[in-house]
């Protein structure tokens, strides 16, 4: 759905009560009839009018629940979900938390024919929902001694083997998890996570601060930073890692421009 213009914002607005109800009624049994709703409401969470009325009307569990659908529907039910989440309102990512939106991103980036533009929407969703404390502790399953920091373990091999495309105008599906590192960094579990000296995680980002993608940069060096906290573990990273003070050392000298591209 393209962008609307006043007009057709009041409109469209005008119209989501309907379209809930409708989606709520028939919409499990009319495939169709979700895509084309899916479409609406991704067109219409675009504004922060829309946005405040798509949560007056209740569409997020709705939404929430069309993540696990049909891509042509999952792609939009992502795409909406981002534009929900980016306003940051406490209450509205506490409800997609309590919808367990996260355990649902995980399925779709583990599914085989997940494509790289699904992908891309999933991860820039689960940015968004791990930038409060609860939502990098959700990621993180802290609440569980055995799987504690598994599933992003798995992520963060697939986002380091992945190799970005060269075209800076081509998708680059993966990016968004540098900035998942950076919120769950902030956490001692997700600095444990890449401190570890058995899965070699932090050395291996530090080529990411070469990256052509400011996405890339910006959150592996904030997650490199938060890690650098760990006082205990500075004569690892200056003997043993000693390529982390010379990458941080060029960056504060000039040598290396992080913020190039911003």
């Amino acid at each position: 759905m393209s962008a609307l213009d006043d007009a057709s914002v009041d409109e469209a607005i005008s119209q989501i009560k309907d379209v809930v109800e409708m989606a709520k009624e028939h919409g499990p049994k009319q495939p169709q009839l979700r895509e084309m709703a899916a479409e609406f409401f991704v067109g219409v969470s675009d504004t922060e009018r829309g946005r405040r009325e798509m949560d007056k009307h209740g569409v997020t569990p709705l939404i929430v629940r069309w993540t696990g659908d049909k891509e042509s529907i999952s792609l939009n039910a992502y795409g909406c979900l981002v534009n929900l989440s980016a306003d940051l309102l406490e209450e509205r990512l506490a409800t997609m938390l309590k919808l367990k939106t996260i355990d649902r991103i995980f399925e779709t980036l583990n599914t085989e024919d997940c494509s790289g533009e699904l992908r891309n929407n999933s991860l820039a969703l689960l940015a968004n929902l791990t930038t409060p404390e609860e939502g990098s502790r959700d990621l993180l399953q802290s609440a569980d001694a055995v799987l504690v920091g598994v599933r992003l373990r798995r992520a963060v091999e697939k986002f380091l083997s992945f190799t970005p495309p060269a075209a800076s105008e081509e998708l680059d599906q993966w990016q968004h998890l540098a900035s998942v590192l950076c919120n769950a960094s902030q956490l001692q579990d997700g600095r444990d996570l890449l401190r570890r000296r058995s899965t070699n995680i932090l050395p291996r980002l530090l080529g990411q601060l070469k990256s052509k993608n400011p996405v890339r940069r910006r959150g592996v060096a904030v997650a490199i930073c938060n890690c650098c906290y760990e006082t205990q573990d500075h004569d690892w990273l200056l003997n043993e890692v000693s390529s982390v003070a010379l990458q941080f050392t060029h960056i504060t000298r000039g040598r290396y421009n992080l913020h190039s591209a911003y």
